[in-house]
């Protein structure tokens, strides 16, 4: 079975490194339906993400938020990924879109308290040089404060 195909009706995703038999099957991911919720520190907007991010719903969740953001003429944005439990490539590709979104508006969004996992998919698929990533979202905010 490939990575990400249907069978019947139970999903699987390989492991990280794992063999042909390292599927996980989909059912036992906690699937949380993602909650976006934001704070302003200073000039920065912290959206703190808490769910999956697998595709669909949750995708459309974060595009969505993400354009509200800068459609109100926010420029430096902060996702706290810690509380992120799953993402998929669909999820990475959905961040990729949301920072070439807020590229295009001249804005700017790093990343902040990544999971292993996540950070692992970063740095294998290289969008880690696409991506401003930092340890916590105070250390995020603080480098946009840094930046002339």
């Amino acid at each position: 079975m490939l990575p990400g195909r249907v069978s019947g009706n139970l999903m699987m995703f390989r492991r990280a490194g794992a063999g042909s038999r390292g599927g996980v099957p989909f059912s036992e991911v906690q699937r949380m339906p993602l909650n976006f919720s934001t704070a302003k520190v200073d000039s920065v907007v912290v959206a703190t993400l808490k769910g999956t991010i697998i595709g669909g719903g949750d995708t459309e969740v974060l595009m969505k938020r993400v354009k509200e953001l800068l459609d109100a003429g926010e420029t430096k944005i902060v996702l706290d990924l810690g509380q992120v439990n799953y993402m998929d490539s669909t999820g990475i590709g959905t961040l990729f879109r949301a920072a070439a979104a807020a590229a295009n508006k001249g804005a700017a969004i790093k990343l902040a308290n990544l999971t292993k996992r996540t950070h692992d998919i970063l740095q294998v698929t290289r969008l880690s040089e696409v991506f401003a990533i930092l340890d916590d979202p105070e250390k995020a905010v603080a480098s946009f404060a840094a930046e002339p």
